[in-house]
């Protein structure tokens, strides 16, 4: 198991079944902790400098002196959330449940997100008022089949230029 350049972090998964490092190669690896063997390779745009497991095992979350958080999934390397804090990451580590991260980085805070995307769904969906339109969705999501994601919630219905719902 080598990096490029010092080693900074480690972590064993929960069942021990894999290792995960960080470092000065702006890298997160996961190798399998009996061969030895890469299994994954992530990158941050700076050093990481903070990496733990989730209870599962399943995801990692790291920081680094890119101010960035970063959730990834285990054996495909796969980002799946990212937040930033204003200066340089530098501790962080799931929730029991799993449900959520906390980090604490050099802009002296401790921030505690949501990562999963239904957990953040029900979050605004709280917070809202009506979806969103289809010409918001298109904005914000691109081509993504259009989806009421609010049940609860009304639809606005969509106008043409001259004020006429459209079907």
């Amino acid at each position: 198991m080598v990096h490029d350049e010092s080693v900074l972090r480690v972590a064993f998964s929960p069942d021990g079944k894999y290792v995960v490092s960080g470092g000065d190669d702006n890298t997160v690896r996961v190798w399998d902790a009996i061969t030895g063997k890469e299994i994954a390779r992530m990158s941050h745009d700076d050093a990481v400098r903070a990496i733990a497991f989730s209870p599962d095992g399943r995801y990692v979350v790291s920081g680094g002196l890119d101010n960035t958080v970063r959730v990834w999934e285990v054996e495909t390397g796969r980002e799946l959330a990212r937040a930033t804090h204003g200066k340089d990451v530098y501790s962080v580590t799931f929730s029991p449940d799993g449900r959520l991260v906390v980090s604490g980085s050099g802009d002296a805070t401790v921030r505690v997100w949501m990562w999963q995307m239904d957990d953040l769904i029900a979050d605004a969906c709280t917070r809202l008022t009506r979806n969103m339109t289809r010409a918001e969705w298109r904005q914000y999501l691109g081509e993504a089949p259009y989806e009421a994601i609010c049940p609860e919630l009304p639809v606005e219905p969509e106008v043409s230029a001259t004020g006429t719902p459209l079907p």
